[in-house]
């Protein structure tokens, strides 16, 4: 009897594992012929807008971003709509496979719709046609669908991971993992950061660099059609980075952190500019940011409704909290603590001499217990560098796969 029972449990454990790898698979077999179709839609769109000064793709050193110009919100965001329509695409495939997975727990497609607009009352109004006009020039990508995705990290940290009534393996669906350093002499500040996503959003991510008219330009990092990521930097030189960290703290709704962080890339002209712009509201989520200029750096450790704040010399964040009393609030309380002490070590030997080169953060953020490199859809890897100096894809390296900020 006592065996029959195991055995019940073991065949339950492996069906619902083919569910699950069964159901990725039928993705990413439908995600490979978006991309093929999505590909040549975004090549037919490129033609016919090439020779416009606004919008063109610009290569450098073997790397290519988005450079995109234009004189308000909802133009640029028709333009990010025809050239980013492959990664929103895209992007919407991976959360309505999350959906699906999540649909008990009350994370359903339509229902993170449904949560996304309670951010709605929060958002600028000009934030809210640049999502209009994404989804104006996209077959199949609704203004619903990019709000969606605007709002999802603070969904995803603020309401998702916080529910305790979701059992932890399901916690797996998504990965975010990340890596920032900084450190700042007399003369100068670098700081930048490792982006360890899943797999599967490699084909959300690429590096643009805007400009809309009036406004402060601005380069990083966007995944699918995320306005802006708390990863990049604006033309007065402020730099912000963005690590989360999974707390059973629930959050309130706020203005999501993409609109914070587009906020401050457009007005500040310095980083304490920029701090106030991040910490006007209490948090939508759990995270660690570094703000830093050419002279200072500003580490922060946010959670709903509490942060702490230092101006350090030199600083690591990871998806943990070094405040011991937060600790009490981390759902794994192990979890990025190697990755951690590890990062911090190697930045303190590699600047005894109270220096911090280029080369002496590739060392860094190459390191094989800083980096990750998982097979599979779903494994996490290292899937871009990004630094205030240069911007990498895939782990930074001494090789030519790095190109220099173009602010």
């Amino acid at each position: 009897m006592k065996k029959n029972i195991i055995f019940n449990k073991c065949l339950r454990k492996w069906k619902n594992r083919l569910i699950f790898k069964g159901i990725w698979l039928i993705f990413s077999l439908f995600f490979i012929a978006t991309t093929i179709s999505m590909f040549s839609i975004g090549t037919r769109r490129s033609y016919f807008t090439k020779n416009q000064n606004h919008a063109r793709w610009i290569e450098n050193n073997g790397l290519k971003y988005l450079y995109l110009e234009a004189v308000n919100e909802f133009e640029l965001g028709k333009l990010e709509g025809k050239f980013l329509s492959a990664q929103i695409t895209n992007l919407k495939r991976i959360l309505q496979v999350f959906g699906i997975l999540n649909c008990k727990y009350g994370f359903s497609y339509s229902d993170m719709i449904s949560k996304a607009q309670k951010y709605e009352s929060f958002i600028p109004l000009e934030f809210i046609q640049e999502m209009q006009g994404i989804s104006q020039v996209i077959l199949g990508i609704s203004y619903e669908d990019v709000l969606l995705q605007n709002c999802f990290i603070d969904l995803l940290y603020g309401q998702y991971f916080p529910n305790a009534t979701i059992s932890s393996p399901n916690h797996e669906n998504i990965e975010i993992g990340c890596t920032v350093v900084g450190y700042k002499t007399n003369e100068s500040v670098l700081v930048g950061q490792n982006f360890d996503f899943n797999n599967i959003f490699k084909h959300t991510l690429v590096f643009v660099h805007h400009r809309v008219q009036g406004k402060r330009a601005q380069f990083g990092l966007k995944v699918g059609g995320i306005l802006s990521l708390p990863c990049g930097t604006n033309s007065m030189g402020n730099s912000v980075f963005i690590n989360v960290v999974k707390t059973f703290v629930k959050a309130s709704y706020y203005t999501p952190i993409a609109f914070r962080t587009r906020i401050a890339f457009d007005s500040a002209d310095n980083i304490e500019e920029f701090l106030t712009y991040i910490t006007s509201q209490p948090s939508t989520l759990s995270m660690n940011l570094m703000l830093a200029n050419k002279s200072d750096i500003i580490s922060l450790e946010l959670i709903p409704g509490n942060i702490t704040i230092k101006q350090p010399n030199q600083a690591v964040n990871t998806n943990t909290y070094t405040n011991e009393f937060w600790q009490q609030y981390l759902q794994d309380k192990q979890y990025s603590k190697l990755r951690q002490n590890v990062t911090e070590e190697l930045l303190m030997n590699l600047t005894l001499d109270e220096v911090l080169s280029q080369s002496d953060f590739i060392e860094i953020m190459s390191n094989p217990l800083v980096v990750q490199s998982e097979s599979g859809i779903m494994g996490v890897s290292t899937l871009v560098c990004l630094s205030s100096c240069f911007f990498y894809k895939g782990i930074a390296s001494f090789s030519n796969n790095c190109s220099p900020n173009p602010i």
